[in-house]
């Protein structure tokens, strides 16, 4: 056998080691744009690649440069599939962005009315606030989204003072 064809299959055996710090990648380094992996798949609505990154060991809470995490992009985007997938393998309803939005926050706003339900079963903060005040019952009515009221203030959603 060759020596370029032996020092080949070296490298690829070498891939296949876990933990191997020179050849294993950081799944959780952020791209120039301030998102990991795992919130590209995300954004790009691609849950084959979410549940690879976090099958190899993808922090399902790792926050991009302003906060967002895989879930936050799933709701705003109204990725129902990938907002469930995410919350039963353990991301965090709760976790805020730079601004202290939530992924409930931007359901709400966006009008999501299942991605809200579904936060709401897992434990989202219902009168968490944004930075400059206002909770998702705040955002919703705001936006004129009655049936996310409607579920809001069923689950006990506070109105805003």
């Amino acid at each position: 056998m060759k020596l370029q064809t032996q020092f080949s299959i070296l490298l690829f055996l070498l891939t296949l080691i876990p933990g191997l710090g020179a050849v294993e990648k950081d799944l959780n380094a952020l791209d120039s744009s301030g998102r990991t992996e795992l919130m590209n798949a995300s954004i790009k609505n691609d849950l084959n690649r979410i549940k690879k990154l976090i099958h190899d060991g993808a922090d399902i809470n790792a926050q991009g440069s302003k906060g967002y995490t895989a879930l936050i992009n799933a709701s705003d985007r109204g990725r129902l599939e990938i907002v469930k997938y995410l919350l039963d393998k353990g991301a965090d309803a709760n976790t805020k962005t730079k601004d202290g939005w939530t992924a409930l926050h931007f359901a709400s706003w966006k009008g999501h009315i299942e991605i809200v339900k579904y936060l709401i079963k897992k434990g989202a903060d219902l009168n968490a606030e944004i930075n400059t005040g206002g909770s998702a019952l705040y955002l919703a009515l705001e936006r004129e989204h009655e049936n996310v009221v409607k579920v809001l203030r069923s689950a006990g959603a506070k109105e805003d003072e």
